[in-house]
């Protein structure tokens, strides 16, 4: 004949649920305090304007730069367009530029040419100035090249034209006027596209919006928002039974000191 089990008490197995969801409710709610508490000081700390370089967490969200669509090799230096950002080298120039049409040197400087506009690009990899129609730069840019000597000319809609050597006044170039015109290229230095790519890669995904996912569960996918709220479920019946066994065990406590009062 086999012996019965003794039953736990349904007050000892309360004790046990609240021991172990507690534990499981910790994590989550510790997940939801810091990244609150960060959300609610986003301006302070800049979570808006700082961004994620870790290629794991780019990778969780499916960030992928796309390729280098132009590139210019001028004063020794690379111009490059990823998107619609221009970069010299792996720093970036322009957020937000036409397609790139050349780049030539020109007084120590580089002359970038992007959409209808110049950009004055220094030696530090600085943009200096952007110029466009308003600046009489031609309409229609389509190339942008040197002359002998050194003077900058523009191939745009109606035909050739040529700039002071201030790039203050453009006016047509004479017939048979010769230039030596920049030349764009689709595939720069492998390496160089790499760097540049994972530079554009990351300034996508501000660290303000990683943690607007983790406190609301969606960095985990469809079901992150709903671990969140058995979480917050969580918090509700610890919240309600916690006080409850409190009391229980007071209440224990007290009959045991009075049963042992009237044993004596």
């Amino acid at each position: 004949m086999t012996r019965r089990q003794p039953r736990r008490p349904p007050l000892r197995s309360l004790y046990v649920w609240h021991r172990w969801l507690g534990l499981a409710a910790a994590a989550l709610t510790l997940v939801l305090a810091l990244t609150g508490i960060a959300l609610n000081h986003t301006e302070a700390l800049r979570l808006d304007e700082r961004h994620v370089r870790s290629p794991a967490l780019l990778a969780l969200y499916g960030i992928e730069a796309p390729p280098v669509s132009a590139a210019c090799a001028a004063g020794g230096r690379w111009v490059l367009q990823v998107g619609r950002r221009l970069y010299l080298g792996t720093r970036a120039l322009v957020r937000r530029a036409g397609p790139l049409r050349g780049a030539v040197p020109w007084e120590g400087m580089l002359v970038v040419a992007a959409g209808g506009e110049l950009l004055l690009v220094t030696p530090e990899g600085r943009l200096a100035e952007r110029m466009g129609g308003e600046a009489g730069v031609p309409a229609g840019l389509r190339r942008i090249g040197r002359m002998a000597d050194g003077r900058i000319v523009a191939l745009g809609a109606h035909g050739v034209y040529v700039a002071d050597r201030e790039l203050l006044a453009w006016r047509p170039a004479p017939e048979g006027t010769e230039a030596i015109w920049s030349r764009c290229e689709s595939d720069p230095p492998p390496a160089l596209a790499r760097e540049v790519r994972a530079a554009y890669r990351a300034t996508i995904l501000p660290w303000e919006r990683v943690l607007l996912d983790l406190h609301s569960g969606r960095i985990a996918g469809r079901l992150g928002p709903w671990v969140m709220d058995a979480a917050a479920l969580l918090l509700v019946f610890l919240a309600s039974s916690g006080p409850w066994l409190w009391w229980r065990q007071r209440r224990k406590r007290r009959a045991h000191r009075r049963r042992a009062a009237g044993a004596r």
